[in-house]
């Protein structure tokens, strides 16, 4: 039986260990063996009763253990990911049975794909995506490499977004538009026009805060 892990005790990666204890035919093939975190007392005066492994930084993987990231940022998931990868490290991909997903799209090794989540026909979601609760992912909308898509954004047709890309919750980008890698998009706004890369937009319509330095 393989030991899943989860990468990341914050917020996130304790709502995949919810997910993960009430996934039908849990245990059948893993059992939930605790958590990756450079804090140690992440989870303390927390009501969890599974256990933090070590740092990711030192973290040797065994041949037995598999892994689910539970990181958002997507630089840090990246660099986290990465490092764990070039030790052998293998990770799952999580689709919770209430997304709603298509047999036409892809989705990369490593994504998380949230409850109530929608990915419609010939989208692809690459590799260590997250998408958060009630996220939509239209046709034919691309998201590259360790994007993060936030609760109930909502990305359209045939949007590209780059790698590293961070959407806020209800953030909106109208079809066909293009967001450069690890570009931002403030929660609650609205993009109706391509997003250079490096670059964080905010508002209705979004405009730019800050650009990369």
């Amino acid at each position: 039986m393989k030991r899943l892990i989860i990468v990341g005790a914050g917020g996130m990666g304790r709502e995949i260990a919810d997910y993960l204890l009430t996934l039908p035919g849990k245990g059948a093939e893993w059992q939930l063996a605790g958590f990756l975190d450079r804090d140690p007392d992440a989870l303390a005066g927390l009501d969890f009763d599974i256990p933090i492994l070590g740092d990711p930084a030192d973290y040797q993987p065994s041949s037995i253990d598999v892994f689910v990231c539970g990181l958002g940022l997507p630089s840090p998931k990246r660099r986290v990911v990465e490092t764990l990868l070039a030790r052998g490290a293998h990770f799952y991909k999580l689709i919770h049975p209430t997304a709603v997903v298509s047999s036409r799209c892809q989705i990369g090794v490593g994504s998380v794909i949230c409850p109530y989540a929608v990915v419609s026909t010939q989208a692809v979601v690459g590799r260590f995506v997250l998408l958060n609760t009630a996220a939509s992912v239209c046709h034919d909308a691309r998201i590259g490499d360790f994007s993060s898509v936030c609760c109930h954004a909502d990305i359209t047709g045939q949007v590209e977004l780059g790698e590293e890309v961070f959407i806020g919750s209800h953030g909106s980008i109208i079809p066909g538009v293009h967001v450069g890698d690890q570009a931002t998009v403030g929660a609650g706004s609205a993009v109706i026009a391509n997003v250079s890369s490096g670059c964080t937009v905010v508002g209705v319509p979004a405009r730019v805060l800050k650009t990369k330095s």
